[in-house]
């Protein structure tokens, strides 16, 4: 929902108390014809009168456009609401599972390394138990940094401490490490913007990066942030195969995290547009700089 949209109802109120004014004037205007005399001055009364029931018709026809206008904004707060609670549980989902599929089962395992120590060391057999030990150890490590990569990807610290710019640079550095072919080159503002347009901009990031990781088959990634004092803008693009943006539905655009890009900006009061070709795929996000919650509190403070 924009921010235009949210101020309609303070809108409506005044095209209610502009009616109002309207049916005054007519009312003073026929006023003044009773206390006259003369066809002339009732001629001009009714053009007067036709006047002023023309704007009150043009008055009502558009507080009904507004009033439709507010039922769509709030149908599509609805809606946004409704596809982020799916997106919050499929995201939990996903969480449960990849804890259960990965650090859990392997914990398990050193559980029962365990087991095999105390048996070694009942046996007597100091060495296969000191061997045991250093397998579980190892496997405990291991599990540990996939327990704090999923933390991470939950809500970087990095985001906290140092913003977008830094959170890029650590996505950046992985992206290195585990798929050395591509190249992701990073440009642009530096600066802190509101921590909810970096947030949003963030996960639109990783979204973007994983599909190209899984999809795309490219070389290159840029990312590019501008900022000036009202807004902020990310841009990203890529050199890979592309998509077609008409026949996204069959993409299955929730798998590709489309709908999530989607709502994740227009709960900040931002826009994302697509443009894919066989050439690559760009991705642009504009949001205000502040965060919404604050402009929120300062409309209330004034």
């Amino acid at each position: 929902m924009s921010r235009n949209s949210i101020s309609r109802p303070q809108q409506a109120l005044r095209f209610v108390a502009g009616a109002a004014a309207v049916g005054g004037f007519g009312a003073l205007v026929r006023g003044r014809a009773t206390s006259s005399s003369g066809n002339q001055v009732a001629k001009d009364s009714q053009a007067f009168d036709h006047e002023a029931a023309d704007l009150q018709r043009a008055h009502d026809d558009e507080l009904t456009s507004l009033r439709l206008e507010i039922a769509e904004a709030e149908t599509e707060r609805q809606r946004v609401i409704w596809r982020m609670n799916r997106a919050v549980e499929e995201e939990r989902r996903r969480l449960a599972s990849e804890l259960h599929r990965r650090p859990l089962q392997e914990l398990a395992g050193v559980g029962y390394q365990l087991e095999r120590v105390s048996m070694a060391l009942g046996r007597g057999d100091h060495n296969a138990a000191g061997e045991i030990i250093d397998e579980a150890a190892a496997n405990l490590m291991q599990q540990l940094e996939s327990i704090r990569m999923i933390m991470t990807n939950l809500r970087p610290p990095i985001l906290d401490e140092h913003g977008l710019a830094g959170s890029l640079e650590g996505i950046k550095a992985r992206l290195h490490r585990d798929h050395p072919d591509l190249e992701l080159q990073l440009a642009g503002h530096r600066n802190r913007l509101g921590a909810e347009t970096e947030t949003a901009f963030y996960r639109v990031a990783q979204e973007c990066l994983d599909n190209v990781v899984r999809h795309a088959d490219a070389t290159t990634i840029s990312i590019t942030i501008d900022a000036d004092d009202e807004a902020a803008q990310l841009r990203i693009e890529d050199n890979g195969s592309g998509f077609d943006i008409e026949t996204i539905s069959s993409l299955d655009p929730v798998q590709l995290g489309i709908v999530s890009m989607q709502d994740r900006m227009a709960m900040i009061d931002g826009t994302i547009e697509f443009a894919s070709s066989d050439a690559g795929t760009v991705v642009l996000c504009r949001a205000p700089r502040a965060d919404l919650s604050a402009v929120f509190q300062n409309e209330l403070e004034t």
